[in-house]
């Protein structure tokens, strides 16, 4: 689980692992604390504590989740009525808690996902490639040919959405998406 400072729930930069057995623990302990106890090396590690300070960042952020998810999740219904049809977005299957923590949109085409990074940069407005490139694409990885992965890596983008992302802000997006397919 990434705590990084970019995610909703965050504690700056950390995280943990999630796992079920003895040895997993053992395991991931060693290698959290540079591979030893005391003097006795046992295995490769690294210096992979949370710090206090990090620790009670998240504290801070943690009361206030349901606000921050309820925000998030009112921006991004108000994109979900004013994107046009021509815009896909992903199906977030029913009985999901979903947190809103990107909005991404789908292009027709790779053209058009430039042409709307550029319109929206044009205006002050900046929105990423997230999900890019499709990992089978990356140059250590061979053999794996992933058509519907990389249609969508090429053509997706996603929004502005943050917590404090203002209506006005929102219309500015909202405006220039629906100029781009009129």
């Amino acid at each position: 689980l990434s705590f990084h400072a970019t995610k909703l729930f965050h504690t700056v930069e950390g995280g943990a692992v999630i796992h079920h057995t003895d040895d997993h623990d053992k395991a991931l302990r060693f290698l959290r604390s540079f591979g030893h106890i005391g003097d006795e090396h046992f295995t490769l590690g690294m210096n992979a504590k949370m710090s206090e300070v990090h620790a009670a960042m998240g504290m801070a952020v943690l009361p206030h989740m349901d606000g921050l998810l309820a925000e998030r999740k009112a921006i991004s219904e108000r994109y979900d009525a004013a994107i046009p049809v021509a815009c896909q977005r992903p199906h977030v299957p029913n009985g999901t808690q979903y947190n809103h923590a990107y909005y991404p949109i789908i292009l027709p085409a790779l053209e058009q996902r430039e042409k709307l990074i550029e319109a929206l940069a044009a205006r002050g407005v900046h929105a990423r490639r997230y999900f890019y490139p499709s990992l089978n694409t990356l140059p250590y990885i061979t053999g794996s040919h992933m058509p519907t992965s990389e249609s969508i890596a090429s053509r997706v983008v996603c929004l502005p959405l943050y917590n404090g992302l203002s209506e006005m802000d929102q219309d500015r997006v909202l405006k220039v998406i629906n100029a781009l397919f009129q």
